[in-house]
């Protein structure tokens, strides 16, 4: 079964103006990940996969200068592979592990919105100028109603949020 969630990365990933880090957030084993690597893989030609609780020493690359330019290098280096806007995506993967990579998406929406940058965690709060999205695994159609745009420290916004207790 194809979940509603596809449509709607495949809707951002597609985006021409304004795109902004998506940040999937959810209890832990809904399907976060799966759901992040299967459509790196179908709508991507490169996926950059960075896990921060299984891999400790990706997470002290952020303790100096979080901007895009320098994470972008820092990855490519790690990873040895070549970072193209378009055609790779930026997998940040249990990001509540490393809050100064969580902050760097704010540099991704302000400095460098031509990449693609999803990141997922669980317990997190809202961090603001992102995407935000959250889903059950029982319920594959929990997103279906859409997400939108969320900012931090001002009363209006359009975010789409679910009450983190029903996740």
């Amino acid at each position: 079964m194809k979940r509603k969630i596809t449509s709607k990365l495949y809707e951002w990933k597609n985006m021409s103006d304004g795109r902004m880090p998506l940040l999937i957030y959810g209890a832990r084993q809904v399907g976060k990940t799966f759901e992040m690597r299967e459509f790196g893989s179908l709508y991507y030609k490169n996926t950059i996969y960075v896990n921060f609780e299984t891999d400790e020493r990706i997470g002290k690359y952020f303790e100096t200068d979080i901007h895009a330019d320098h994470v972008i290098a820092v990855l490519e280096k790690y990873y040895q592979a070549k970072i193209v806007p378009e055609n790779t995506l930026i997998i940040f993967d249990e990001i509540q592990m490393c809050e100064r990579a969580l902050t760097s998406l704010k540099y991704f929406s302000e400095e460098a919105p031509e990449y693609h940058v999803m990141a997922a965690g669980s317990l997190l709060g809202e961090p603001g100028k992102i995407f935000i999205s959250g889903w059950k695994s029982s319920d594959a159609d929990h997103v279906s109603n859409g997400f939108g745009r969320g900012v931090v420290g001002k009363r209006k916004t359009d975010a789409y949020r679910h009450d983190p207790g029903t996740l």
